[in-house]
């Protein structure tokens, strides 16, 4: 599964599929990546390879709050 993201003008574009170039990119199996934006759990799956970035790890830092779950209690 690949989606791209594009910022401009203050709005953001969601494009299906892998758009080419591009600043940063994240990539791992669904589990971990759920478990990045719904259980805030980032540092293991990193650490151990499950999940990898690529490319300017700052633009990343930048766009995680977009795409962090809020999960109520």
């Amino acid at each position: 599964m690949a989606v791209t993201l594009r910022f401009g003008a203050g709005r953001l574009t969601i494009v299906r599929g892998d758009a080419g170039a591009s600043r940063a990119r994240v990539s791992g199996g669904m589990k971990d990546l759920l478990g990045v934006v719904a259980e805030g759990k980032l540092l293991g799956p990193l650490l151990t390879g499950r999940v990898k970035i690529g490319g300017n790890p700052f633009v990343l830092l930048r766009i995680l709050p977009l795409i962090k779950a809020r999960v109520k209690p």
